[in-house]
Order: structure tokens, then sequence, then C-alpha cells
């Protein structure tokens, strides 16, 4: 630049100093003029002058500040010649006085217009280390002498995010860093008309105090005019609602360099901006920002990485946090606790070191509903909804299921569209996301917010729960449905957790009803027994203990006991429905039978066979009798039947029974169903166990005819084929596991059954080293599908160190 070469102003007789020194103090009265401008209707724009030289040395011009404003207001008089005259006779003056490094920096700073910038403290800001490199590579270029490029200018940057999530203390980070490199910095407050006109009117003041009695709307317009007609400034828009509440401006001011922030991601593409989308903080980071807000060291702070993860790493919600505990001396764990039981009350807590009391959380996106909501009514009943589906990978189906409640398909997709837009959500055509302390405040009841009134909320969570009992599969067997149950089980578990048992409703009641019957079929017993617990109370509270459903849901419940292997408490439970739905229902209804069914099957395994056995005879009659020979029910019951012949020393009848069974199942129904699968196992059973015991006979042969035979060739002979059955027994067992691991996968709990089942027939027939291969090779899967307290667990365990033993020998 021309400082030590120049000293007086260029303006034809000012001789005005513009560097002075008395006494090693420096004043200065000057500014940097531009001699052809570079906006087209600046004064003296020049269309051939090349825009890459606006900013350079050779177009700037040094004049004291009242002859710099007069060349600009009077462009006819003064040309660009003119001006270049000036600058070779202000060159050959050569009067400038000699500065060193610190001095020239001294000036510029001097020289430079006005800063406005909110104030933050350094120490407090972290991370955000790729966005800053980012912004720095967008905004700042510099020329070969460090000096700003000129393709830096002209840009505008917007900054989107939800809000809280740091926006605004990004830009005014950056900002700072870079004040030395604009001419220029200056804050506004753009969320609306009103706060935009009065930031360019302090600016204008700014740059001259004298015009301070002049009227709001002529400083404005006196702001835009400086702006239009100088360079290397930069402006921060902070919090602009909607582009067009900042059009005009950008469309005049495009010399220097232009910051948005805004909640809205969407519109910027007509002003050419490069957009940056802001998340939360990394979870390393949100904690160091609680420490460092609260003066501590993350490493002292009991349970901080919980109430970071708590708040979801949100910048505003941890600055909150911070303020409440630095205020009542409490810890963040006691913090964290508060906020899971009082989250209305800690939400709103406004510490008494906060500046602006909207700026709590829950309160920080309610200017952003008001906005929405009064174009688009459905997004705040939408935002509601989606509070109560687990934060990420909603699926977008739910919601659409849901159209009709939101005044259609259209209707609800645009306010998917603008909730997105507004960084309330994340979507795409598959997925919806939502940041999970957005959904904590909107299910939040306060009678005080109009967006969160506690009968809005209560309709939220139905509707959710509507919208998951569609979505839920009713065949929790189907192996092809189990993909989709992974989807939503997630969803389904956050809504329960997020609600009190006392406050669900009959949706809610039957959705965990059908969740507890999809993960007792994959042995996830402790959790469906909670949900089936649950449902069986939401049921006895709205519908009463003799209730149809209530029956139904208290048989439930009895079947997990049962899968948990407590019968104890699974057989007074299927005693009691026995009794109530012979009284309310009849002794030959569906649901009676079925009560028989679960009972007799109970007394079976809890070895009162003597109670069992004319249970499970009266069941299978009355199945055949009701729905006919061949109906799934019924073969289900002649199987249960010829499990508990068998169990009880009944081969005989228990071979029969199963072989016709399974003629059955083969005939009439897919061979690789579950129920044909059960059947086939069955009969390989009594195949074996006959076998087992003619073995054991053929020795005793000698000691005398056996009635019915009449040699003891005959016997021998029968007596060997009945051997031979424990071979097809076993190539029955094994092609059963081979279609169960096909179609239902290695890790279902029927598959495992059939490994388990398959083990035990090895053992008993004299193969333990193949019993040992397929036990130790299923154990992983034993491992992975049941907890390590679970029967299966034990049993298998049990049989695995017998097959171990006998292999030894």
């Amino acid at each position: 630049m021309l400082f030590g070469r120049a000293n007086r102003c260029a303006y034809p007789g000012c001789g005005r100093a513009l560097i002075a020194e008395h006494r090693g103090a420096l004043s200065v009265d000057v500014e940097i003029a531009h001699i052809r401008s570079g906006k087209p209707n600046g004064p003296r724009h020049d269309p051939s002058f090349a825009p890459e030289k606006i900013d350079t040395e050779p177009n700037l011009l040094l004049l004291c500040r009242q002859h710099h404003s007069w060349v600009d207001d009077h462009p006819q008089v003064y040309s660009a010649d003119e001006l270049q005259e000036w600058k070779r006779a202000q060159i050959a003056q050569n009067d400038g006085i000699d500065l060193s490094d610190g001095q020239v920096e001294q000036i510029m700073g001097m020289t430079r217009g006005p800063i406005h910038l909110p104030y933050r403290g350094e120490g407090i800001f972290v991370g955000r280390v790729r966005e800053l490199a980012w912004l720095d590579q967008t905004l700042i270029t510099h020329d070969a002498e460090g000096g700003l490029s000129p393709a830096a200018s002209g840009q505008v940057i917007v900054m989107h995010g939800l809000g809280g999530v740091g926006k605004s203390t990004l830009a005014a980070h950056w900002a700072q860093r870079h004040v030395n490199d604009h001419h220029l910095t200056w804050w506004l407050t753009a969320d609306n008309e009103q706060s935009l006109q009065q930031g360019l009117a302090g600016l204008a003041i700014a740059l001259d105090p004298a015009a301070g009695q002049e009227r709001l709307e002529s400083l404005a317009v006196r702001a835009v005019n400086w702006l239009a007609s100088h360079g290397g400034w930069l402006l921060i828009l902070d919090n602009v609602v909607k582009p067009g509440d900042v059009a005009s401006l950008l469309g005049r001011c495009r010399t220097g360099r232009v910051l948005v922030t805004s909640r809205l991601a969407t519109g910027w593409q007509r002003f050419s901006a490069h957009v940056l989308s802001l998340g939360v903080l990394e979870p390393d980071q949100a904690v160091d920002l609680l420490a460092r807000n609260l003066n501590q060291s993350a490493a002292s702070m009991e349970a901080a990485e919980d109430l970071c993860a708590e708040l979801g790493h949100l910048p505003l919600a941890i600055e909150q946090a911070s303020g409440y505990i630095a205020e009542t001396g409490c810890g963040s764990r006691e913090y964290l606790e508060m906020l899971r039981d009082y989250p209305a009350e800690m939400y709103a807590h406004w510490p008494a070191s906060y500046e602006d009391i909207n700026r709590t959380v829950a309160r920080v996106w309610r200017a952003t509903l008001d906005h929405l909501v009064s174009t688009f009514p459905n997004t705040g009943d939408l935002l509601r909804t989606l509070a109560w589906f687990a934060p990420n990978d909603i699926p977008r189906v739910l919601v659409r299921a849901l159209a009709e409640e939101f005044g259609g398909v259209p209707q609800t997709e645009a306010a998917i569209g603008r909730l997105a837009a507004y960084n309330l959500i994340s979507a795409n055509d598959a997925v919806i996301g939502t940041h999970r302390l957005v959904q904590a405040v909107a299910r939040t009841p306060d009678v005080n917010d109009i967006h969160r009134q506690p009968n809005d909320i209560a309709v939220a969570k139905d509707r959710a729960a509507r919208a998951l009992l569609a979505a839920a599969p009713r065949d929790t067997e189907a192996p092809d449905t189990w993909p989709w149950w992974q989807t939503i089980l997630p969803h389904i578990g956050h809504l329960s957790r997020q609600s009190l048992p006392e406050d669900d409703s009959m949706f809610t009641g039957v959705l965990l009803n059908t969740t507890g019957a999809f993960l007792a079929e994959h042995a996830i017993y402790k959790h469906a027994l909670d949900c089936q617990l649950r449902a069986l109370a939401v049921s006895e509270r709205l519908l009463g203990e003799d209730d149809t459903l209530t029956m139904s849901f208290r048989n439930d419940v009895a079947c997990v006991y049962e899968h948990l292997g407590e019968l104890e408490l699974a057989i007074p439970i299927y005693e009691k429905n026995l009794l109530d739905r012979e009284r309310l229902l009849g002794k030959g209804h569906r649901h009676t039978r079925t009560s028989r069914s679960n009972l007799a099957l109970a007394y079976s395994n809890y070895g009162k066979s003597e109670k069992a056995t004319p249970l499970l005879e009266e069941t299978a009659l009355q199945q055949s009798e009701e729905l006919g020979p061949h109906h799934p029910d019924t073969l289900t019951a002649y199987t249960n039947l010829g499990r508990h012949y068998l169990r009880i020393g009944q081969s005989q009848e228990s071979l029969v029974i199963l072989e016709r069974t399974l003629s059955r199942y083969e005939w009439h129904f897919d061979i690789n169903e579950i129920g044909a699968m059960d059947a086939r196992d069955a009969l390989a059973c009594a195949y074996i166990e006959i076998s087992i015991r003619a073995q054991e006979l053929m020795p005793l042969w000698g000691e005398g005819a056996r009635e019915g035979v009449d040699s003891e060739k005959e016997m021998i002979n029968a007596l060997a084929e009945k051997v031979e059955l424990g071979r097809t027994g076993l190539l029955l067992k094994e092609q059963n596991l081979k279609d169960a691991a096909s179609t239902l996968g290695a890790g279902h709990p029927y598959t495992l059954a059939f490994v388990h089942s398959l083990a035990g027939s090895y053992l008993a027939t004299g193969y333990p080293e193949r019993a040992v291969g397929i036990l130790e090779a299923a154990i992983p899967g034993f491992e992975a599908t049941y907890d390590q307290d679970h029967p299966a667990i034990r049993s298998v365990s049990r049989l695995l160190k017998r097959a171990r033993s006998a292999a030894r020998g």
C-alpha cells in the first residue's frame, strides 16, 4: 500500500496530513478510495477494467475522509484519469514517514471501518474445525502480497441448522478471527424487517455519527448505499427467517461478503449462495463445552457424557444446563435426574445469567413453529407425532399411513418438507430423523405453550401408536416379516419408554401385546414379558378382567412365563383363564380350547401327567370335531398329544398319532411350515425312542416267547425292524434341521430347539462325537439368541458337557 510513501491527501489543494506522529502516537485521517468502482452503478465504473484488479493497489487512492465522500458523490466531476493523476502526484510527494510493521498494522486498524460483533468468549468455543476450515476456504482468499483477493468478494454464505445448534456462535467466532481481513465487520439481527432496519441504521451512525438525527428509514438507506459503493466488508445477517426478507439487501450489496445464519435450509439458490449445514457437536466436544462453561475439567465431572447425550449434544441445551448447574450448585448427575423427572420445568428454566429468556430450549423453536403453523397448521400435529418415534430412521411410510389425519397426502408431504426446511426434522424419500431434544420438548406438556397442550400431545401419542400397530405384521412366525419387525421395534420401544403405563390407551396395549408375541417368538422373553404384562394392565384397567381381550392378554403372559421355565407362575394363570373362559364363553369355544391346550401342555411339562393326559385328549378331539382333521390347530393338538404320550412311555400310541399327523401336514401344507417341522421332529423322537427300547429288549429274548409272536426268529426280526427306526429318526432330524436353518435361520428358537433335539438323539444312539460337533457349532447361536440365565442356555450347556464326557469314553 501507499503508507510510508505518501502522507498527504491526494485531493488537489487539500494538503491535509493523512498520518501524523506526535510523541510516538499516531493519528490517522485517511480512507482508501477506489479509482474505478467495481459496481456497475458505482462512481467511475469502467466495464473494460478487469474485475480482479478492482481491489489491487494500482486502483486504490488515499484521501482524507471529507474528500473521499466528496469525490464519490460527484463522479461526473472527477474522472478515473484525473484520480490516476492525483495518485501519481501523491506518490511523487515522497513525504511519507518511516513506519514499522506494528505501526502499519495500527494504521490499518485505524483506517478500517467500524466493527460490531456479539461478544463471544474465546475460552468456551469448542470444535467446528471442519466448518471453520470450510469457511476459510470459501470466504477468504489472498493475493500474492497477502491482501484480499477480489475473487472472494461478492459472496453469500448461508449457515443453516436447528435452532440452538450454534450457528450464531460459529459466525461470530469466524468473523472475529478474520476481522483484520475486512475493512468493516458488522453484525445485523435479521429475524424481521424492523430488526434489519435498526441494524442498518446502527451501521449508518457508526459510519457517520453526525447522521444520528436522521429518521430510521433514511439511516438504513444511507447504510445500504455505503455498502453498495464500498468493498472489502463483511456483513453478518443473523437468524434470517425467510430469504425474501434480505433479498433486496443482497441484491444491492455485492461488493463485500455476507454471512447468513438461518434455520431455513432451502431457498438460497437464488443468491448463488454457498450453503453449510451445521449439525450438533461431537460427543467429546459437547462434554468439553459443558466443562469449560463450568470452569471444570471434563474428567472431574460425574455423568457429563450421559448428560450431554441426553441433551443431544446441542450447544444451547448444554449452555442452559451449565447455567443451571452453576446457579444452583448441583452436579451433572443430579441435573440429569431432574431433567428426566421434571422435563417441563428443566427445559423452561431461565438461568439468571441469561440475557434472553427466549433462549431456553423450551422456547427456541417456538417462533419457528409459530411461523410454520400459521401457514401449515398440520406441521405442529406432525412434529408432536414424530416425537413419539425413535429419533432416527423413522420409516416415512408410517407417516404416510396417517396422511388423512394431516389433511391428505399432499398436505402431509408439504408438512414434512416444511419441517425439514426449517431443520426441525431431516428427511429423504425413505426415512425421517428428529433431534432427540426437539422430540423431548415436543412431547412435554405445557399449558402455557400453544404447541404443547396436554391433550394435543396425548392425541399425538395415540396417533403414533396406531401407526405402529397398523404397520406391525400379525403373523409373527412368518420369516419374511422379520426384517420389517426389526425396523419398527426401536420405535415401539421408544414410544413405550417415553410414556407412563397408566397413560396407555388400548392402541398402545394391543401394540405392546403384538410386539410381545414377536419377541417371544424370537426368545427375547424378558422384554416380551414386560410388553405382555403392560398390555394386560391396560386391558384390565380399561376393559375389565372378564373381557375376552383381557383373557387373551393374560394367556400370553402365562405363555411367556412358561417359556422362561417358570411353570409355577404360568399354571395358575392358565387355570384361571380356563375357568373364566368356560364360564363366559362355554367349553367348546375356540378360546376355551386354546386355554385347555395351554394348561394341558404346562401340566405335561411340569410332570403332572394325570392332569395333562385327559386335557390333551379332550382338546385334540374337540379341535378335530370343530375344525376338521386337517386344520392346523387340530394337527398341532395331535402333535402335542403325541409328544405327551411319548413322554409318559406310551410310544406305540405316540407313533400312530404322529405318523398320521405328519402325513396330513405333508399332504395339505408346506413341509417347511413350522407346524410340519415340529411334527416331523416329534415323530423322529418316537422312532428313536422305540429303537432304543427294541435294542434293550433283544438281549432279553432268550428268556422266553413273547405274547403274539410264534417264534424266536419272528420276534428278533420284529425287534430288528424297530431298531432300524432309529436310523430313520436321525435322518428325519438331520433333514429337519437343514430345513429349519434354511427357512427360519440358524438363530431362530425353533432351529436351536431342533439342534438340541438332534444332539440329544446322537448322544442317546451312541454318536457322542456328532453331538459335540453340532452343539459346539451352535453355542454362539444360543448365546446370541438367549440370555445367559435362560433355561435353553443351561440345558444346552448340560447336554454338551454330557456329550463331551461320553466322547472321551
